[in-house]
Order: C-alpha cells, then sequence, then structure tokens
C-alpha cells in the first residue's frame, strides 16, 4: 500500500530545505528522509530534537506531521493482509488505510442502503478493533481508538437505521 506523508514534506520545503540538505544537516542519508517521507519509517529519537528546530516547529507539532498519513492506493496490499495476520505489526499507515475504508463507507451512507453497509461496516470495526488491541506502539494506539471511535459512531447509526 503507497502511502506518504504530505504535511513533513511540505514544512521541509517550506523550511527551504532539499531532502538531501536536511539528510546532511541531521547527519543521515538522503534515503532516510525519503522513507519518512513515505511512512516507511519514523526518525530515531535522537535525529527527532534536530529535525524539530530546523523545520522550526516543537516536538509535539512535529509528531502530529509524522502521524498524518495519506494513502495513495486504496486497495488492500500484501503489507496489509500481513499487518492483520499479524496485528502486533500495526503501523500509521494501516491505521489510515483502515480510516480511508471509513470515510469511503461513510461517503456511500447516502447512496447504498443502511442493512447493505452493516456488514462491510461490522468486518471494518472487527478489524480496527483487533489491532488496536494488539498494538504495541502507542502513537498506533491511539490513532487506532480514534478509527475505532469513528467505527462505533457509524455502527450505531447503522443499527439504528436498520431497526
Amino acid at each position: 500500500m503507497a502511502a506518504e506523508r504530505v504535511r513533513p514534506a511540505q514544512r521541509r520545503k517550506a523550511s527551504g530545505f532539499t531532502q538531501e540538505e536536511l539528510a546532511t544537516l541531521l547527519g543521515g542519508e538522503r534515503t532516510a528522509v525519503v522513507r519518512w517521507e513515505s511512512a516507511e519509517t519514523e526518525p530515531q529519537p535522537w535525529h527527532r530534537p534536530r529535525l524539530a528546530q530546523a523545520l522550526g516547529i516543537s516536538g509535539d507539532q512535529l509528531q502530529e506531521l509524522l502521524d498524518d498519513i495519506t494513502v495513495i492506493q486504496r486497495q488492500p496490499s500484501e503489507r496489509m493482509n500481513y499487518v492483520l495476520q499479524h496485528p502486533g505489526s500495526a503501523d500509521l499507515v494501516a491505521v489510515a488505510y483502515l480510516y480511508e475504508q471509513l470515510r469511503q463507507l461513510d461517503e456511500s451512507y447516502d447512496q447504498a442502503s443502511s442493512a447493505g453497509l452493516l456488514g462491510p461496516a461490522g468486518h471494518l470495526h472487527g478489524q480496527v478493533e483487533l489491532l488496536r488491541e494488539n498494538a504495541t506502539n502507542p502513537h498506533v494506539r491511539r490513532a487506532l481508538f480514534e478509527v475505532e471511535a469513528d467505527s462505533a459512531t457509524f455502527m450505531g447509526q447503522l443499527v439504528w437505521d436498520v431497526s
């Protein structure tokens, strides 16, 4: 599943850095910055203070930027299948994928019957709950709680409509 962190890349560009310049400033390689912006990895703890300083933001603001992941491809992939089979490996890319699935179901609410949406919504809610229960990363767990709350609200709305 392709994903990216759009806001950190925008912030880097607004701060006047290329990926290579930022990597050099942090004492790393451009490929590390590429992986951060493509949501493959997160900056190591020792890079974060200097990264936040270079971007002119606080550590909390940096974490908010890193937590904001945009899913580029909506089809489930081997990666998502792996995450569902190994729920402890859930990451923010998986959370973004699940949130996007919920958003799509919500968008179809006015066009589809609530009874028809109940099955897919329940399936998605179950996946979110499974990953949240097994998430080891606190940022991932917090993000899954948010998706689970939205999913539960949507499920409640569907059940109300069907009854």
